[in-house]
């Protein structure tokens, strides 16, 4: 697969469908998107709190040069996003589906770093704000303002 050119990967949030289950999990849709695709799906509803946990550290790591290669995986279904730091300018993103006998990616093509990092700070963001309005609280919420803290320390200085 060849990949393509692109510039932004976004994380899109739809924090209308947040809800808490009696048991504390806190789900949402939440999607990829880059070159007008989305991946898993538009509308894929997953643990968004955990998720972007999940997502914040693995990119933070790759910001830092402790991994070249970022995992964004989703909790519900076998699919990933491999962010891989070619430059400090230039990452390259594929959507992995791996459901099959041996991966199947889907898509591939380069993007402009900040354009994450800022997508996830943005998500992330909104999603804590959404949860302190509904009074939404656990180790999760904890351990996303933290790391979400951390990624915007970073941001303002690795590119600076």
């Amino acid at each position: 697969m060849t990949p393509t050119t692109n510039r932004e990967l976004l994380v899109v949030t739809q924090l209308d469908s947040l809800h808490r289950s009696a048991l504390g999990s806190i789900t949402a849709k939440i999607h990829l998107m880059t070159s007008g695709r989305c991946f898993p799906e538009e509308g894929w509803s997953d643990f968004v709190v955990v998720i972007l946990s999940w997502w914040v550290e693995e990119v933070v790591e790759t910001i830092k040069g402790a991994k070249q290669v970022a995992s964004l995986r989703f909790m519900d279904g076998p699919f990933e996003a491999l962010i891989l730091a070619k430059h400090q300018h230039v990452w390259t993103v594929k959507f992995v589906d791996d459901s099959k006998s041996s991966p199947l990616v889907e898509y591939e093509g380069e993007i402009e770093p900040r354009s994450i990092v800022r997508s996830l700070l943005a998500a992330a963001s909104k999603t804590l704000e959404e949860c302190r309005k509904r009074q939404f609280s656990s180790r999760d919420v904890d351990s996303l303002v933290s790391l979400r803290d951390e990624l915007g320390v970073l941001l303002s200085s690795a590119w600076n």
